[in-house]
């Protein structure tokens, strides 16, 4: 079957009619054809009705174009135009070889939706309806406004101004190359009306009329006008010298802060910056691959991402080099809005203050070149030349600055926190502090860019760019640079907190309030359990102070409100986050930017070969000074390849394992406060469908905690100092001691009793307080290895063997057990590792029979331990019964410890052994590890 043709030539007089009122030449008017096989023809129209006569006579025959802007007698030359008040836009269909192929209807329908995006913008921004024009093979949208009389003078500037209109146009709107550049002067274009017979028909690919899809019937576009007008060109010398480095120090403000400040948290003006962004790059003259590679570097930074990006980076960064697309004026980039015939990022600038920024240039690419010219003296390496030993010790300005965290003391022993404010659509960051005063946090950055003369002589240098705050006449710079983004949900206090005359708190009933709410969503059945969570809350809001926390562990099997604890957590610690299906990478660096309370819930099932690497940077964030380092070997300068992160913080881990050693080693787990999850009996609100109401009190709580802690921290470390003294003073030294204490001592000052919680904590430990030595089995096992120091004194002063089974019938009888409460021989052995009177395999030996276990203990390590734990009787026992040579405490203590074939350290030493041991485990464990050569290396511990 043969390709259906055109039956009969088509021509639509109406349309044509009014494409010449639309024209509207006081003068002649222009008719062009041109021919597929033979030179085009030209003639001058004087009316409407000559018009209409060339255009039928050439239809079919030829493809009939129209000058658009009116010419002088005879004219066809760019000089000969002598005004100008339309600007064509033509969207052509994307197809291979255009010249020879008529479009598809689905090429056609690419096209038509440009053009429709397009009109949409434009009618949206105000401006009059443009007439619209279906060309046959794609759409000519032609924009009318009042004429301009074309002069000498203006000539080369209306131009200018032309091809830039234009420019922005294909910026703004062009997918696959469907918009062409075809402004010129003495520009022509299809009359509607006639045929398009451009190329051979073919089967789906037909010649088609062209025809009027819309025309403007409210007169001429004065604010079109305005924004042509508005158009900036410049004279400066614009010849773009290739080069494949760009100099960060002189960016233009605009440029800047594009690349290096603004973070995308949604897809809003992304692809403008992308364009825009490669716009400079190529007028400052990288190459496309350069450019290319620094767009993809800059996308890895932003926030917001979506599939595809690559492709669209690849797209767009192409299509400014092949239609090798000048980068817009400062002006249009900034204050500039979205859509026709903007392309500009206003929604992006907003309120960011950038001053004169591209000053007199006007254009970033011709201040970037500016700069550069000027500046090559000052990018030269310093030199030491005015060094002496002398001026360097009498610098006195390092003295007058302190390095300081988002939390902490002040100089004169105040507590402060750093709290982000929302305020006028985004967020600023305030200082308040425990004496009540509220300062402002400054952007060292922005103060110096806004102060800057419109000549732009200084750089700002990297060391420059940084936060600080004044308070009692002294600068506090802030370690890193601070931002915060309400897209994470991270719970911070609200503004609110600023009007502290509001807040009247009670301690117990704050303390008795959070407790009531974490009831509400979740079942314990140990109420005690309730009120070690609520310590973990608050321990958020003051650690940074006091420069220890310590860590929940949520233990339990499958829905027992494991995360609800965390969810609820979450909201109502400080700079709360609860970190369902967050990568460790991301809760890494949220505890370095924003210091949050990270709540990781199903720790579990972090791959088994990467938890001793994640427990060690977790590890390091227990103390203030903690810091873990980053090692990228994918940088190419040294500088790059090497972050210290600062991962201080509270935080919980929820696992569904019964064994905690399984999924954390035993160096970590002693640092935490392990919580079992249990059944729930009752019936609770769902943490994740909170309404407005619920939200609103668990904020209330979060800000009142967070004022009731700021305001009165000096009083709870108080508390908290002292329970730590009272817990050594009992004999309870160490890791636990920090973690008790701070527990206790939040419990001690928010509520005064804590006696209930810490013979929780300390029976725990298998370690009894000093006034229950009297009856219990601890005390028998004591007794019993006392007594037979004593009848063996004779024999051997340095060690005793004794067996399980002698020290369990010692006990079961002494202290009159029945058959019920005997103890057995498993609590025997738990009992003498808790109190490390046996720590190496060398101390256990296995014998026949029944109770087969035989413990080889020290004299001296045993005698440690009595005065560590206050038992007095029973080392006056032991001196009353020695020899003279050992009658006093101090020659006790200094005989050395042997065991039959072996060298045992004395106490000191051997815990130094131990801890050696420990961390030589953990490290066995790391270097298991298997590490890719592409990510990064977490290196280790510097805390």
């Amino acid at each position: 079957m043969g390709v259906k043709m055109i039956s009969s030539i088509n021509f639509n007089e109406d349309d044509v009619r009014k494409f010449y009122q639309f024209l509207g030449h006081d003068k002649e008017t222009e008719v062009r054809i041109l021919f597929k096989d033979r030179k085009p023809q030209i003639h001058h129209v004087n009316s409407e009705d000559d018009f209409i006569k060339k255009c039928k006579a050439y239809n079919g025959l030829g493809n009939v174009y129209a000058g658009l802007n009116e010419r002088k007698v005879k004219g066809t030359k760019a000089e000969d135009v002598i005004s100008v008040s339309k600007f064509p836009i033509d969207i052509d269909s994307p197809r291979d070889s255009p010249k020879e192929n008529p479009a598809t209807d689905e090429e056609l329908g690419i096209a038509e939706q440009i053009k429709d995006k397009i009109l949409l913008d434009m009618l949206n921004n105000g401006f009059k309806k443009p007439l619209v024009v279906h060309t046959g093979n794609g759409f000519q949208i032609h924009f009318k406004i009042p004429k301009i009389i074309l002069t000498e003078q203006n000539r080369s500037e209306v131009d200018k101004k032309s091809q830039m209109f234009q420019q922005n146009i294909i910026k703004e709107y062009s997918k696959q190359d469907c918009i062409d550049n075809i402004w010129d002067l003495p520009r022509i274009v299809r009359v509607p009306g006639t045929m398009n017979i451009k190329g051979t028909e073919k089967e789906n690919r037909p010649h088609r009329l062209s025809r009027i899809i819309s025309i403007n019937d409210t007169g001429e576009d004065t604010k079109l006008l305005d924004y042509f007008l508005s158009l900036e060109t410049t004279e400066e010398n614009l010849e773009i010298k290739p080069t494949e480095e760009i100099k960060l120090n002189h960016l233009p403000k605009c440029i800047n802060y594009l690349y290096k400040e603004h973070k995308f948290k949604d897809s809003t003006g992304w692809m403008r910056t992308v364009s825009i962004l490669s716009s400079f790059f190529r007028s400052i003259g990288l190459s496309e691959v350069k450019t290319l590679e620094l767009i993809n570097n800059w996308n890895l930074e932003q926030f917001y991402h979506e599939s595809g990006e690559v492709e669209q980076i690849k797209e767009i960064v192409g299509n400014v080099y092949r239609k090798q697309l000048f980068c817009p004026n400062c002006e249009k980039i900034r204050k500039n809005s979205s859509g026709f015939p903007y392309s500009g990022l206003k929604e992006i600038f907003g309120n960011i203050k950038l001053g004169s920024c591209c000053g007199k240039y006007k254009n970033p690419v011709v201040y970037y070149n500016a700069k550069v010219k000027r500046g090559e003296v000052a990018d030269s390496p310093q030199t030491m030349e005015n060094f002496s030993l002398e001026n360097v010790l009498s610098d006195k300005i390092s003295e007058d600055v302190k390095i300081v965290k988002q939390s902490g003391k002040l100089d004169d022993g105040v507590f402060y926190w750093v709290i982000p404010v929302y305020y006028k659509g985004r967020f600023i960051f305030v200082v308040m502090t425990e004496n009540g005063k509220i300062v402002p946090v400054i952007n060292n950055y922005e103060q110096i860019r806004n102060s800057l003369t419109k000549e732009e002589r200084r750089n700002i240098s990297d060391e420059e760019k940084y936060f600080y705050f004044e308070y009692d006449k002294k600068k506090y710079k802030l370690n890193k640079e601070l931002y915060f983004t309400d897209i994470f949900n991270i719970r911070v206090p609200s503004k609110d907190v600023l009007n502290l005359s509001n807040y009247k708190i009670n301690k117990s009933e704050l303390f008795n309030r959070l407790v009531e709410s974490l009831k509400e969503y979740f079942d314990h059945s140990n109420d005690i359990e309730y009120n070690m969570v609520i310590a973990f809350a608050i321990i958020s809001y003051i650690q940074w102070g006091y420069g220890k926390t310590f860590y929940l562990i949520i233990k339990g099997k499958e829905d027992t409100g494991k995360s609800t604890v965390q969810q609820w957590l979450s909201k109502t610690q400080m700079n709360g986050y609860f970190a369902g299906k967050s990568s460790i990478a991301v809760a890494v660096r949220f505890l370095h930017y924003f210091g949050i309370s990270l709540n990781q819930d199903e720790f579990e099932k972090i791959n088994k070969d990467e938890k001793p690497v994640v427990l060690g940077v977790f590890n390091t964030g227990l103390n203030i000074e903690g810091t873990y380092n980053l090692v990228n070997m994918n940088k190419k300068l040294l500088k790059d390849q090497i972050t210290s992160l600062y991962t201080f913080g509270a935080k919980s881990f929820s696992s569904n394992s019964d064994d905690l050693s399984k999924d954390f080693d035993k160096a970590f787990i002693s640092r935490c406060y392990p919580l079992t999850a249990t059944r729930k009996n009752r019936k609770t609100k769902n943490i994740n469908s909170l309404t407005t109401e619920d939200n609103s009190k668990l904020q209330k709580l979060c800000d009142e905690t967070f004022v009731y802690c700021l305001l009165n921290y000096s009083s709870i470390e108080k508390d908290i100092k002292d329970v730590e003294a009272e817990l050594e003073n009992g004999g309870l030294f160490g890791r636990k001691t920090d973690l008790y204490s701070l527990i206790l001592g939040i419990i001690k000052h928010f509520k005064g009793d804590y006696s209930r919680e810490k013979q929780e904590l300390i029976s725990r430990e298998g370690v009894s307080d000093s006034s229950d030595f009297t009856h219990t089995k601890e005390t028998a096992i004591f007794e019993c290895i006392t007594n037979k120091f004593i009848a063996e004194k004779e024999s051997n002063l340095k060690y005793i063997e004794i067996q399980n089974r002698e020290i369990k019938e010692y006990v079961d009888t002494s202290m009159n057990l029945s058959e019920q409460y005997k103890i057995s021989s498993r609590a025997v052995a738990a009992v003498l590792k808790n109190y490390s009177l046996v720590t190496r395999d060398e101390q256990i030996k296995r014998v026949g029979g029944q109770g087969n276990i035989k413990y080889v203990i020290s004299l001296s390590e045993f005698l440690d331990v009595l005065r560590r734990f206050r038992f007095n009787s029973l080392i006056e026992s032991i001196e009353h019964n020695f020899t003279s040579s050992l009658t006093s405490r101090s020659s006790l203590a200094s005989q050395s410890s042997q065991i039959p074939g072996q060298t045992v350290l004395n106490s000191a030493e051997n815990s130094e052994e131990r801890e050696r041991s420990e961390a030589g485990e953990s490290n066995r464990g790391g270097n298991n590890t298997q590490i890719s050569q592409d990510e990064p290396v977490w290196e280790s511990d510097n805390s």
